[in-house]
C-alpha cells in the first residue's frame, strides 16, 4: 500500500481515498459539498434580518406619524392672547386663550378639567367646540372655586414647583371608539388665577 503524505488523502491501489476531517467524523468531500449550502444559508439569514429590520423601521416611523397626526391622542396646545380675571373670593374665574389644533383631524372637544382640588370648569364658549386641523379657536372658560382652602394650597405648591406654566387643563376630544385626553397649558399661570379667585394678594406671595 502506497501512502501519499501532505495532501490529507491516502492512495490505495493507485486511487486516492478520502480522509476523515480531524475530530468531526466527516470526510473532506462532505465538508466541501456543505460549504456552498452554508454560504447560501448565511446569505438567506442576512437577507431575512435585513427585511425584518426594514419592516420594523417602517412600522416605527408609521407609529410616530400616527401619534404626531393626532389620530389617537389630540394634539392641542394653548396659544397667545391668554388672559383672565376673577370675581369675588371663592366664586368664579374667567379664562380666555387660543386653542391650537396641531394635528390633522378635527377635534370635537367634549369636556374640560383643571387638576386642582376644589376647582371645577363650569362652562365653555363656544359650545360645542370644534377646532379644525392646523387651526385655532378662541376659547372662553368659566371656572368656579368650590373650596378655597384646598385650592390655594395646591396653587401655591404649583407656583413653587412650576412658576411659569402651572397646572395644565385636561381636555377630552371625541373619537370613534370613545374619548381621548390631552393636556393643554395656556400662557399665563392658572395657579395665579386660582389664588386671585380666592382673594389672595399675589404681591405678597
Amino acid at each position: 500500500m502506497d501512502e501519499q503524505r501532505g495532501s490529507g488523502a491516502q492512495v490505495v491501489g493507485g486511487q486516492p481515498r478520502a480522509t476523515v476531517g480531524a475530530g468531526y467524523g466527516v470526510t473532506d468531500e462532505v465538508w466541501r459539498a456543505l460549504e456552498p449550502e452554508a454560504r447560501a444559508a448565511a446569505a438567506r439569514e442576512r437577507g431575512a434580518l435585513l427585511r425584518t429590520a426594514l419592516v420594523t423601521g417602517v412600522l416605527v416611523l408609521l407609529g410616530i406619524g400616527v401619534l404626531w397626526s393626532g389620530a389617537f391622542s389630540p394634539r392641542l396646545s394653548g396659544g397667545d392672547n391668554s388672559g383672565y380675571d376673577a370675581g369675588s373670593p371663592g366664586a368664579r374665574a374667567h379664562l380666555q386663550f387660543d386653542l391650537h389644533n396641531d394635528g390633522v383631524v378635527t377635534e370635537h372637544v367634549t369636556r374640560w378639567a383643571l387638576p386642582v382640588p376644589g376647582v371645577e370648569v363650569t362652562g365653555v364658549s363656544p359650545d360645542p367646540l370644534e377646532v379644525a386641523p392646523r387651526s385655532q379657536q378662541k376659547v372662553d372658560l368659566q371656572i368656579r372655586v368650590t373650596d378655597c382652602t384646598r385650592a390655594t394650597g395646591e396653587a401655591r405648591t404649583w407656583l413653587a414647583t412650576h412658576p411659569v406654566d402651572g397646572p395644565g387643563l385636561r381636555v377630552w376630544s371625541r373619537r370613534p371608539w370613545g374619548e381621548a385626553a390631552a393636556t393643554v397649558t395656556p400662557p399665563g399661570s392658572m395657579a395665579e388665577m386660582v389664588l386671585m379667585a380666592c382673594g389672595v394678594d399675589l404681591s405678597k406671595e
